[in-house]
């Protein structure tokens, strides 16, 4: 038996606390289904350091600095034949060579899980906490990266498929998050999510689906509140084993800002044994801390090559244009090198660069980076 007891005292930090909690249920969460279940823990530890050559992305007077990270992170799952259990948290260390212009941070990050498999289908629940500098959770999303700030994200999702027929599949999902900021001008919200799919295999090679989604949004500064409506159809499709690929289009319509279309399409084809590509477009409505819902477009593009049987290089690519709100255009481009060094540990190299134009911005930056990768895997 396992007993959890946390004093009634005002904690400097809630964010430990909370974190503390969740370990807690847990650890009686896993102790409980010990005698039948397959346990597996992972640890990994990799520490970074960073030259950036613009962090707060000004159009003048550029200048960069070093940044030192170590993200300690342990894995824990649980499976046997019909269900499984994940928890798996992360404490993410920043220190900064210019604490005006980059501070010190410390982000936890926790998330759990369990799913259950039937007959027919399966269902399960997964819980998501994250605390990230506004640079890197808004660079894309609304382009507000000159101060440095705080986004603090809690959620929490279902899901379920279920077999209907030999051929066809409704799957469904139910979600609530909420995101805080602190230390920038943006608006925290909260949104509650529903969606549906109906699937058909028309054949091995084809699967047609039609999708509809609602999200319900909340301004947490001002109150106010606005819904967005989808419907999408589309296919997924297998042309042979090296190449698959994904497409929907379909209608959304805002409450506060009329009609509009969405769309979804992705890409992955592995031309040889060594190298693989994959690539993705999507139009997307979603809850901003600038107020409401945004329209953006995003695509992104990966490619991964390897060397022999110790070392990969690759490249990566995303481009965002944010259409609703402030007309952000984000675009960033990485190259990189990673190699084992034996067992437990790796080292990887990159270089990246990123543009972001906006109504009131024209910026760019370079990044280089050198991470040293300590893995432990089911110890």
């Amino acid at each position: 038996m396992i007993f959890c007891h946390f004093k009634t005292v005002k904690y400097a930090n809630q964010t430990l606390f909370q974190m503390g909690l969740l370990a807690c249920f847990a650890s009686m969460m896993f102790v409980s289904v010990a005698h039948s279940y397959e346990f597996t823990k992972d640890f990994f530890l990799p520490s970074t350091v960073e030259l950036d050559s613009n962090v707060e992305m000004a159009e003048k007077n550029k200048s960069s600095l070093w940044r030192y990270t170590m993200t300690p992170r342990l894995r824990l799952t649980a499976e046997e034949d019909r269900n499984s259990y994940f928890l798996d948290g992360a404490l993410r260390l920043q220190r900064s060579s210019d604490k005006s212009r980059s501070q010190d941070r410390e982000d936890p990050v926790l998330d759990g899980g369990w799913n259950h498999v039937y007959g027919l289908g399966q269902f399960g629940v997964t819980a998501h906490y994250e605390e990230n500098s506004t640079r890197v959770a808004e660079f894309v999303r609304s382009g507000s990266v000159a101060r440095d700030g705080s986004s603090i994200n809690r959620s929490i999702n279902g899901n379920w498929s279920h077999l209907l027929s030999d051929k066809l599949t409704f799957s469904s999902g139910l979600g609530f998050s909420k995101t805080k900021y602190s230390g920038v001008n943006l608006a925290g919200f909260s949104s509650k999510n529903i969606s549906g799919k109906l699937s058909y295999e028309y054949s091995p090679f084809i699967s047609p689906f039609v999708q509809l989604a609602f999200s319900d949004f909340k301004d947490d500064k001002i109150g106010d509140r606005s819904n967005s409506k989808s419907i999408m159809a589309g296919a997924m499709v297998k042309v042979n084993p090296q190449l698959n690929y994904s497409f929907s289009l379909g209608t959304n319509r805002i409450s506060t800002g009329g009609n509009g279309w969405v769309a979804a399409s992705a890409l992955n084809f592995q031309a040889t044994e060594k190298s693989l590509l994959s690539a993705s477009y999507s139009r997307n409505v979603t809850a901003s801390g600038l107020g409401g819902f945004q329209t953006s477009d995003d695509i992104g593009v990966s490619y991964v090559f390897s060397l022999n049987d110790k070392a990969q290089l690759g490249s990566d690519f995303s481009w965002s244009k944010n259409r609703s709100i402030n007309d952000a255009d984000a675009k960033q481009i990485t190259g990189w090198y990673s190699r084992e060094l034996n067992l437990d540990w790796s080292l990887r190299s990159n270089l990246q660069y990123r543009t972001l134009d906006g109504s009131n911005q024209s910026a760019n930056a370079y990044q280089l980076g050198l991470s040293l990768i300590y893995n432990k895997l089911n110890f």
